[in-house]
């Protein structure tokens, strides 16, 4: 992953995207795994370093807005893509 949104521009990207919901660039940070978190600001435009749980009385996991902060997901990891199939197999 590259070290910075900034990274990308121009080779990838003319300007990093801006978060909607605030009108800053959107978030990036990387984790010490190597791994990264892209993510916008949720709803409630607070900042809170890619928390993707769900806000105090909010029930659907399916609805991304209502996390803390929107998230992209990442691709699953092979390990992580066997294991869905070895559960789906077992339906």
């Amino acid at each position: 992953p590259p070290a910075s949104l900034d990274s990308l521009v121009p080779a990838f990207v003319e300007f990093v995207p801006v978060d909607y919901l605030d009108g800053q660039p959107m978030k990036y940070h990387l984790n010490p795994d190597g791994s990264f978190v892209l993510y916008s600001v949720g709803e409630d435009a607070n900042d809170d370093g890619g928390d993707a749980a769900l806000r105090t009385g909010r029930t659907n996991l399916r609805n991304l807005w209502e996390r803390k902060d929107f998230v992209w997901p990442a691709a699953a990891s092979a390990e992580e893509i066997e294991a869905y199939r070895n559960e789906s197999a077992k339906k």
